[in-house]
């Protein structure tokens, strides 16, 4: 369905003794780990009394245990927890999320998560800035409160955490705030697995990155970890205790017979058709060129040069030349004027941008569908994203291979924080025109979170 696949092979594990083990380089094992995990979820003092409570979030605490079922490769992570089972490849960075009750899975990059954390982080910082600077006491948004939310480190805010051993138990405070305690197992982890030991906390734990890299400083096991986290209206607490650990030669692996996850929508039948058959059914260069040059000779000036736009956004090359050549033989061409004028005003008066598009005479037009793509561009200067959201799909549905589409897509979903469907767009876009040049920003936000959170990869 996208760029990026989940490649497994059968790995031949080593067999390792149920003691103390030391770390080695132990590439092919794989471990697996079980836990019970205890969750206790409290609404906030704050939620009580500004948001009366409902049947979802009930005043009292309410309760929850179940099994977590963690298996540890050199470079993939499986965490499972009852029917619902979430898998990481590192190297190929992606992630496979299982429901074995509907016997459905779903692929997304690697990228949705981290991209997520980072923007609500930066979101919530901006929150909390705006309460400090209203003289807000009891701040809902602490730095250090964020830092544990999101397991990671945004700038040198915050409070320091402070820790405490006693009996090979390590506690770990924020003031008066006890936030995590943690006891080692006796057993090493192997050292080709420290880094995925590392990754299974990052995703499946919420914990202070100086807390986190302290607990897997020397390889242990977690026997115990408990840990406190809060995410309004609510604040959490976990309780995870190791049952058992062994190695174990049932490497990780996709489960078959099982039918991709839909919700039914367009834009993912698009992506799924994208993903499936990239390249087929899509136009050449020349092809767009030909057909340019035939609406040209035919004095059809509106779709030659629509054909050309057609072709930069689907395949990243300009044709500089031909729409100079198109734009220059047909200056009193007073429809083509109206595109242009369009064009050359769009960042100052979106507004008169979307009137001139819409004045265009549609009738015997045949590239209408590029015409939606400069409407829906404008309907986002405007803010009107649900608008611009269907004309970008309808012109979709005309040409499905137009790259550029794809990542205008993905652009609107990040801002409004669907990452899973922000990368699927811009995946789809990277799919059908890899060096296109309207991805290089995707490429900088992807090193940026690689380099600023390397314990997410």
């Amino acid at each position: 369905m996208f760029p990026h696949r989940l490649v497994f092979t059968v790995l031949l594990a080593t067999v390792i003794a149920t003691g103390p083990v030391a770390a080695e380089d132990t590439t092919s094992v794989v471990w697996e780990l079980r836990y019970s995990k205890d969750t206790t979820e409290t609404r906030t003092k704050e939620a009580t009394e500004y948001h009366p409570p409902d049947s979802e979030k009930p005043v009292t605490p309410a309760s929850s245990s179940t099994e977590v079922v963690v298996r540890l490769e050199p470079e993939r992570l499986a965490i499972r927890e009852s029917e619902t089972e979430t898998i990481y490849d590192f190297e190929e960075k992606t992630v496979l999320r299982v429901d074995h009750g509907a016997k459905t899975l779903s692929r997304s990059s690697l990228f949705c998560d981290v991209g997520f954390r980072d923007a609500e982080f930066a979101n919530r910082i901006m929150l909390s800035e705006v309460l400090g600077k209203a003289g807000v006491e009891d701040n809902p948004f602490d730095h250090t409160q964020l830092k544990v939310l999101f397991s990671m480190n945004r700038g040198d805010s915050g409070k320091p955490v402070e820790v405490r051993e006693e009996d090979a138990m390590l506690t770990f405070s924020v003031g008066d705030l006890k936030i995590t305690t943690f006891a080692p197992d006796k057993r090493l982890c192997p050292e080709a697995l420290h880094a995925t030991l590392r990754r299974f906390l990052v995703y499946c734990c919420n914990l202070h990155p100086d807390v986190r890299s302290r607990v897997v400083d020397d390889g242990h096991i977690p026997k115990t970890l408990r840990y406190r986290y809060q995410n309004l209206p609510s604040v959490f607490e976990v309780d995870l205790r190791l049952e058992t650990v062994k190695p174990t030669a049932a490497a990780i692996s996709l489960p078959s017979g099982f039918k991709p996850m839909t919700d039914g929508q367009p834009l993912q039948a698009l992506l799924a058709s994208v993903g499936a058959e990239a390249g087929e059914g899509s136009k050449s260069e020349s092809d767009y060129l030909e057909e340019a040059k035939s609406f040209q000779d035919s004095n059809r000036a509106v779709d030659s040069l629509l054909t050309l736009f057609e072709m930069l956004l689907a395949t990243g090359r300009q044709p500089v030349d031909r729409i100079r050549e198109v734009t220059s033989r047909y200056k009193d061409d007073e429809q083509l004027q109206t595109l242009l004028t369009a064009m050359r005003v769009a960042d100052e008066d979106p507004q008169r941008a979307l009137d001139l598009n819409l004045s265009i005479d549609r009738d015997g037009l045949k590239k209408t569908h590029v015409l939606d793509i400069f409407q829906a561009n404008y309907q986002t200067f405007l803010g009107n994203t649900d608008v611009a959201l269907g004309l970008f799909i309808a012109a979709l549905e005309v040409n499905p291979h137009i790259a550029g589409v794809y990542k205008d897509l993905g652009d609107i979903h990040y801002r409004q924080y669907d990452m899973r469907t922000a990368w699927h767009c811009w995946d789809a876009a990277r799919d059908l025109a890899p060096g296109h040049f309207m991805l290089g920003d995707i490429q900088k936000l992807e090193q940026r979170l690689e380099a600023e959170y390397p314990d997410f990869f």
